[in-house]
Protein backbone atom coordinates (compact mmCIF):
# COMPACT_ATOMS: atom_id res chain seq x y z
CA UNK A 1 0.00 0.00 0.00
CA UNK A 2 1.27 3.65 -0.99
CA UNK A 3 2.01 5.75 1.60
CA UNK A 4 0.98 9.03 -0.54
CA UNK A 5 -0.62 12.05 1.80
CA UNK A 6 -3.14 14.37 0.21
CA UNK A 7 -3.03 18.46 0.83
CA UNK A 8 -5.85 19.43 3.19
CA UNK A 9 -9.32 20.90 1.88
CA UNK A 10 -8.36 24.09 3.51
CA UNK A 11 -4.91 24.49 2.11
CA UNK A 12 -6.01 23.46 -1.72
CA UNK A 13 -7.05 26.47 -4.15
CA UNK A 14 -10.51 26.17 -4.99
CA UNK A 15 -11.09 23.88 -8.43
CA UNK A 16 -10.66 25.73 -11.60
CA UNK A 17 -13.83 27.50 -13.05
CA UNK A 18 -15.67 26.29 -15.83
CA UNK A 19 -14.20 28.72 -17.68
CA UNK A 20 -10.51 27.87 -17.21
CA UNK A 21 -11.92 24.42 -18.69
CA UNK A 22 -13.63 25.38 -21.13
CA UNK A 23 -10.42 27.32 -22.40
CA UNK A 24 -8.37 24.26 -21.31
CA UNK A 25 -10.41 21.89 -23.33
CA UNK A 26 -10.68 24.44 -26.04
CA UNK A 27 -6.42 24.53 -26.29
CA UNK A 28 -6.23 20.88 -25.83
CA UNK A 29 -8.48 20.54 -29.03
CA UNK A 30 -6.95 22.69 -31.21
CA UNK A 31 -3.11 21.79 -30.19
CA UNK A 32 -2.79 25.28 -28.13
CA UNK A 33 -0.40 23.70 -25.61
CA UNK A 34 2.92 25.02 -25.20
CA UNK A 35 5.37 22.86 -22.72
CA UNK A 36 9.01 24.35 -21.92
CA UNK A 37 11.22 25.82 -18.95
CA UNK A 38 11.13 22.84 -15.99
CA UNK A 39 8.06 21.02 -17.38
CA UNK A 40 10.56 20.69 -20.81
CA UNK A 41 13.48 19.66 -19.10
CA UNK A 42 11.14 16.97 -17.06
CA UNK A 43 8.97 15.54 -19.97
CA UNK A 44 11.89 14.50 -22.32
CA UNK A 45 15.35 14.09 -19.84
CA UNK A 46 13.77 12.53 -16.50
CA UNK A 47 10.66 11.12 -17.28
CA UNK A 48 11.91 10.03 -21.19
CA UNK A 49 8.36 10.61 -22.72
CA UNK A 50 7.22 12.73 -25.73
CA UNK A 51 5.66 16.02 -25.52
CA UNK A 52 2.71 14.24 -27.36
CA UNK A 53 2.33 11.85 -24.36
CA UNK A 54 2.54 14.05 -21.39
CA UNK A 55 -0.39 16.09 -23.19
CA UNK A 56 -2.18 13.15 -23.58
CA UNK A 57 -1.63 12.48 -19.63
CA UNK A 58 -3.35 15.99 -19.25
CA UNK A 59 -6.13 15.70 -21.77
CA UNK A 60 -6.79 12.34 -19.97
CA UNK A 61 -7.01 13.95 -16.49
CA UNK A 62 -9.25 16.54 -17.64
CA UNK A 63 -11.51 14.07 -19.59
CA UNK A 64 -11.78 11.34 -16.86
CA UNK A 65 -13.47 14.17 -14.46
CA UNK A 66 -10.30 14.67 -12.52
CA UNK A 67 -9.23 18.38 -10.99
CA UNK A 68 -7.07 21.04 -11.89
CA UNK A 69 -6.90 23.66 -8.89
CA UNK A 70 -6.77 27.64 -8.75
CA UNK A 71 -3.49 28.51 -7.65
CA UNK A 72 -2.49 30.59 -4.52
CA UNK A 73 -0.19 33.12 -4.76
CA UNK A 74 2.99 31.99 -2.29
CA UNK A 75 2.55 32.91 1.24
CA UNK A 76 -0.89 34.34 0.77
CA UNK A 77 -4.49 33.77 0.32
CA UNK A 78 -4.82 35.31 -3.29
CA UNK A 79 -5.78 33.13 -5.80
CA UNK A 80 -3.46 33.78 -9.05
CA UNK A 81 -6.20 34.41 -12.11
CA UNK A 82 -4.07 32.67 -14.78
CA UNK A 83 -2.68 29.49 -12.82
CA UNK A 84 -4.00 26.20 -11.88
CA UNK A 85 -2.34 22.92 -10.61
CA UNK A 86 -2.68 19.62 -11.07
CA UNK A 87 -1.22 15.92 -9.76
CA UNK A 88 -1.58 13.87 -13.09
CA UNK A 89 -0.65 10.12 -13.46
CA UNK A 90 1.56 9.72 -16.17
CA UNK A 91 3.16 6.04 -15.62
CA UNK A 92 2.65 3.26 -13.49
CA UNK A 93 3.87 3.48 -10.14
CA UNK A 94 7.31 2.40 -9.12
CA UNK A 95 6.34 -0.58 -6.47
CA UNK A 96 9.51 -0.31 -4.76
CA UNK A 97 8.76 3.44 -3.85
CA UNK A 98 6.14 3.60 -0.98
CA UNK A 99 5.84 7.12 -1.86
CA UNK A 100 5.38 6.75 -6.00
CA UNK A 101 1.83 6.58 -6.86
CA UNK A 102 2.84 7.30 -10.84
CA UNK A 103 1.67 10.83 -10.56
CA UNK A 104 3.55 14.11 -10.84
CA UNK A 105 3.05 17.65 -9.87
CA UNK A 106 2.16 20.06 -12.89
CA UNK A 107 1.06 24.01 -13.07
CA UNK A 108 -0.56 25.66 -15.94
CA UNK A 109 -0.77 29.19 -17.06
CA UNK A 110 -3.71 30.39 -19.06
CA UNK A 111 -2.40 32.97 -21.24
CA UNK A 112 -6.14 34.37 -22.55
CA UNK A 113 -8.06 32.33 -24.75
CA UNK A 114 -5.28 31.88 -26.71
CA UNK A 115 -2.65 29.44 -25.39
CA UNK A 116 -1.80 26.79 -22.33
CA UNK A 117 1.42 27.13 -21.31
CA UNK A 118 3.61 24.75 -19.00
CA UNK A 119 6.54 26.03 -17.87
CA UNK A 120 6.66 23.87 -13.97
CA UNK A 121 6.34 20.02 -13.85
CA UNK A 122 7.76 17.69 -11.17
CA UNK A 123 8.33 14.35 -9.29
CA UNK A 124 6.69 14.27 -5.55
CA UNK A 125 9.17 14.59 -3.16
CA UNK A 126 8.98 11.55 -0.63
CA UNK A 127 6.36 12.48 2.39
CA UNK A 128 5.28 15.29 -0.19
CA UNK A 129 1.44 16.50 0.55
CA UNK A 130 0.00 15.93 -3.26
CA UNK A 131 -3.09 17.83 -4.62
CA UNK A 132 -5.96 15.07 -4.53
CA UNK A 133 -6.74 13.84 -8.07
Amino acid sequence: MKKVRYRSKDSLGPPATPDQLEIITSAFREGRVKIGGKALRYVTGVWLISVDRFVDALRDHLHSGCRFFRKYKIGTSELLPDKLEASVWIREPDEEDDFDDGTVYVELVIRGEEVILIFDAHEHEAGMLRLPR
